[in-house]
């Protein structure tokens, strides 16, 4: 997998010197292993709204999309969407003036295919009104083939798990890439030990970040980095970065940073 370079940055000394280090504090609750119940994932029935929510990031301070915008973003998700799926939200990266016209780049996610009371997942798709057209000539050029819809994930948070209607995610609680090779026991075991680590953390304002990615190991024991914040461009993310250790079937958050990009 390929990784995001990323700047971390530790808590000053006499915060808690906290870089790596959990502010000195054990978790209140034990750790959680993979065996965690987490009810089978079934295909979904639920369908979402006719019109979708839209969501707005706070990195770039995107504009409102315009009327023509959204219709455009409605079309390319609509050319894309999964047979027996719809629309069910879009993430506003970015909608900013350049050479006289506003130009977006936007997430857009699918309704669930599968999904129970911890976990949903589903497709999603990324749209840049400034590049779609020359990545579309490219691949035509070079006779290379779209790739699939990546998959995306969506674990509810212990005290709010997921009920039989499709509503649209809380900020905290918005999809995130589902990474490769890994179950959804482990991703659940993993999310929920990560927002343990987030919440004992010395930052109180971290708290509430949503997931943004995770960056896996290369064997299956191992640190896993559990990203919270936003990347809304490649030198627009900021938010609160996870360590996470797993050893045998246990997850153990072990240190904590701030990261930027």
């Amino acid at each position: 997998m390929r990784r995001t370079k990323s700047v971390i940055c530790s808590y000053p000394i006499g915060t808690a010197l906290l870089l790596f280090s959990l502010c000195g504090c054990t978790n209140s609750t034990p750790p959680v292993a993979t065996t965690s119940p987490v009810l089978p994932s079934t295909p979904t029935t639920t369908q979402a709204r006719p019109i979708p929510a839209i969501r707005y990031g706070r990195i770039l301070s995107p504009q409102v999309l315009k009327a023509g915008q959204l219709a455009e973003i409605m079309t390319k998700a609509q050319a894309k969407c999964p047979a027996g799926r719809e629309t069910w939200m879009i993430y506003v990266r970015s909608n900013s003036m350049f050479e006289g016209a506003l130009h977006y780049s936007a997430t857009i996610y699918f309704t669930p295919d599968t999904q129970n009371s911890r976990l949903r997942t589903g497709q999603y798709m990324s749209v840049d009104s400034l590049f779609d057209q020359y990545r579309a000539k490219v691949r035509e050029k070079l006779g290379v083939q779209e790739e699939a819809l990546p998959k995306y994930a969506q674990v509810s948070r212990v005290s709010k798990q997921f009920g039989q209607k499709l509503e649209t995610p809380d900020d905290e609680d918005r999809p995130f890439h589902f990474p490769e090779n890994m179950s959804e026991i482990d991703l659940v075991a993993l999310i929920d030990e990560a927002r343990t680590g987030l919440s004992t953390g010395a930052d109180p304002d971290a708290v509430g970040e949503p997931v943004c990615r995770i960056e896996t190991p290369r064997e299956p024991q191992g640190e896993f980095e559990v990203y919270f914040g936003a990347q809304d461009g490649g030198l627009a993310g900021r938010g609160t970065v996870i360590v996470v250790e797993r050893k045998s079937t246990i997850f153990k958050a072990k240190g904590v940073a701030h990261w930027v990009s």
